[in-house]
């Protein structure tokens, strides 16, 4: 998940390097377990607005400083910390990573990097300037599935490739109405909680996870789950901007993104490839149908990419997952000629 060269700045090549976690609950925890033995991490410092959400953290690591502000622990414990984990919500990210990066600590931002373009470029202009890595978390991309896939391409075991379809099952959408008012649980600092967004009434329609259907908050199930599963063709095929975006949808509201949705994205023709088509789809509306070629005991997933090419159809799961020839048949046909690709973890 992490590279550690990025987080090497005082430290020496021997040395443990120590970490803090922005977001130490839900999967800032995830990012503490994955930690958690590695003999080459101290944890030290947590920082999270909801003390309920930061318990197994804690209970786990009772020695490891704990605040609701991210910024006191940068003041308080900024001395003894090489590098910063970030596992906020989406409208945060930019301000807790800047703020990280002023003070001087490369930063792990869990995906997407920030809530809007214009907070990415100036984080990348931020890299630039003080020379601290920036980097985004995005876990399948650290997987062999990628790898495996792109070693079949350059075998030309797909054959000429133009398009791929990608998709996604967890929704998030919400009403157009604004929820009502809720007391403010014990523990969470509403405040800390919408950080650089507008004020609204705290509600349980917001927190946990929900905020990704809101559009101060998140980016919806595009956002959410795009980066994981158009990952492999963007990579393989070189895409950049498309030349053209057509959007069939139920529609957005006032305060969220469409329930469902199908995006066809055209992408010029360049010196290595011809013209390239990447669909999204995610909802029941706009869903993907199952291929024809996928066997009939086969379970066709929730989320993942497909990809046609003029010699074989390739099916990944989400989050780029193991690619595998459909149909099956076809897979046993190719499989003593498919490049060996070796791991390494």
């Amino acid at each position: 998940m992490l590279n550690r060269r990025h987080f090497l700045t005082k430290s020496g090549a021997n040395e443990k390097l120590n970490i803090a976690f922005v977001g130490a609950g839900g999967k800032g925890w995830h990012a503490v377990q994955s930690l958690q033995q590695n003999d080459l991490v101290n944890f030290a410092a947590f920082a999270d607005v909801h003390e309920d959400r930061a318990a197994e953290a804690r209970k786990a690591n009772p020695s490891v400083p704990f605040v609701s502000d991210f910024r006191k622990m940068l003041d308080q414990h900024g001395k003894s910390i090489d590098g910063v984990i970030i596992s906020t919500p989406d409208h945060t990210h930019h301000f807790n990573g800047k703020t990280c990066m002023l003070a001087g600590k490369p930063i792990y931002l869990e995906k997407p990097l920030t809530h809007s373009i214009g907070e990415a470029r100036d984080l990348m202009a931020l890299e630039k300037q003080t020379k601290l890595a920036c980097q985004m978390g995005n876990q399948g991309h650290s997987g062999g599935g990628i790898l495996m896939l792109e070693e079949w391409v350059k075998a030309g075991i797909l054959g000429d490739v133009n398009e791929a379809h990608c998709w996604a099952g967890p929704m998030w959408s919400h009403t157009a109405e604004r929820p009502a008012e809720e007391p403010v649980p014990a523990g969470l600092d509403w405040n800390q909680w919408i950080g650089p967004a507008a004020m609204v009434p705290h509600s349980s329609k917001y927190l946990p996870a929900k905020w990704r259907g809101w559009f101060e908050f998140g980016n919806g199930t595009l956002g959410d789950w795009a980066c994981h599963n158009m990952d492999a063709p963007y990579h393989i095929w070189g895409l950049d901007c498309p030349s053209r975006v057509e959007i069939e949808s139920t529609g957005p509201s006032k305060l969220s993104f469409p329930s469902t949705v199908k995006i066809t994205f055209t992408f010029p023709a360049t010196a290595t490839r011809g013209e390239f088509k990447l669909y999204w789809y995610h909802g029941k509306d706009h869903a993907l149908k199952r291929p024809q070629d996928l066997d009939s005991e086969r379970a066709f997933p929730d989320g993942g990419t497909l990809i046609h090419g003029s010699k074989a159809t390739v099916l990944m799961g989400t989050h780029a997952g193991t690619p595998r020839v459909i149909p099956e048949l076809k897979m046993q046909e190719l499989a003593t000629g498919l490049p060996k690709v070796m791991l390494y973890r």
